[in-house]
């Protein structure tokens, strides 16, 4: 499973800190419109949309069955 492994994981929490960075640099009324910037929180963007899908069809033929462990006191899933 690739969502284990640690590279991924890695891989997610330099985005994760990237993410962070990006938000306060893109805070500055200077750094407005930089279109570096913009690039590179898209691609944070793209990195954690795949981590979701990725997540979600790890679970397989249940894919329902990933909110009832990232969730588990929302009721809105059968998590039987």
């Amino acid at each position: 499973m690739i969502v284990v492994n640690g590279s991924y994981s890695n891989i997610m929490v330099f985005s994760i800190i990237l993410a962070g960075i990006l938000v306060g640099v893109m805070s500055y009324p200077s750094m407005m419109g930089n279109k570096l910037l913009e690039q590179m929180d898209n691609a944070v963007q793209i990195i954690f949309t795949i981590d979701c899908f990725l997540k979600i069809f790890q679970e397989g033929k249940a894919p329902l069955q990933y909110w009832c462990v990232a969730t588990p006191s929302v009721n809105r899933v059968n998590c039987s």
